[in-house]
This record gives C-alpha cells, sequence and structure tokens, in this order.
C-alpha cells in the first residue's frame, strides 16, 4: 500500500513490524520540504505570499488580444487585424465563458463541427482554426 508518490511508502512502526499488526504511519516529510513549508509560514506571519490568480475567460482574453492590436502599429496588416476580429467574434461566441485553461480539443472540435454545417466553404473554416492556433 503506497500513497500517489512514487518515493514515498507508508510504513509499519517497528512495534507492528513484530506483531505484524495493522497500524501504518504516513512517511515523513523530507528538510526540503520542512524548509519550504517553514519560509511559507515566514511568509504568511509577514503577509507576503503571492496573489493567486485566476486564469482569464476567452472572451476577456480575446478583448485584452484585440485592444493590444488597436494600440500598437504595424503589427498586423489591416486587413488581418479585421479578419482575426470577425474569426474571434465567432470563437467568443462558442466558448467565451470558458477559461482558457479549460479550454479542450473538445471545444475546438465542436465549435468546427458548427462552423461546419453553417458555411458550405471550406477555407473559411480552416482560416478560422488557424486563427486559434496562431502563427506557425
Amino acid at each position: 500500500m503506497g500513497n500517489s508518490s512514487p518515493g514515498l511508502r507508508w510504513k509499519t512502526t517497528p512495534a507492528n513490524k513484530r506483531t505484524g499488526g495493522g497500524r501504518w504511519r504516513a512517511p515523513r516529510p523530507s528538510r526540503r520540504a520542512q524548509a519550504q513549508l517553514k519560509t511559507l509560514h515566514v511568509d504568511r506571519t509577514r503577509n507576503d505570499l503571492p496573489v493567486l490568480k485566476r486564469t482569464p475567460k476567452f472572451a476577456d482574453y480575446s478583448a485584452q488580444y484585440l485592444a493590444y492590436f488597436d494600440s500598437v502599429k504595424d503589427a498586423k496588416r489591416p486587413a488581418t487585424i479585421q479578419k482575426e476580429r470577425g474569426v474571434i467574434k465567432l470563437w467568443t461566441e462558442h466558448m467565451g465563458g470558458l477559461q482558457l485553461d479549460k479550454i479542450r480539443r473538445l471545444h475546438i472540435n465542436s465549435f468546427i463541427e458548427k462552423r461546419q454545417h453553417q458555411s458550405p466553404r471550406g477555407f473559411a473554416r480552416r482560416h478560422e482554426s488557424a486563427t486559434l492556433r496562431g502563427p506557425a
């Protein structure tokens, strides 16, 4: 019987080895782990812990992405930005509420399938997928 870490094993106490009892104890953390925990305790008392943030939603990130190209000149051609703006609008309608780290292949496949039923042109669908993927 072991826990999820491959290097750590549950051990019996010496008294139980002789009797064959069923009491198990968890392994002790390493000295390095104890030192890291101690620094976290010190940081907590100083109120100096790192701020944890949630991953932004696709809609928020796409708005930030498009705002960046509005502020930067000559990063992309205006026609490219206009095309991307339209495609990103479609992607945002489909999965705007999802956080970026939660987007999976099934979300992308469902968008592609939805667009195949809406648009008969293959080029447009390929371009939409390439916009999400980014430049090669």
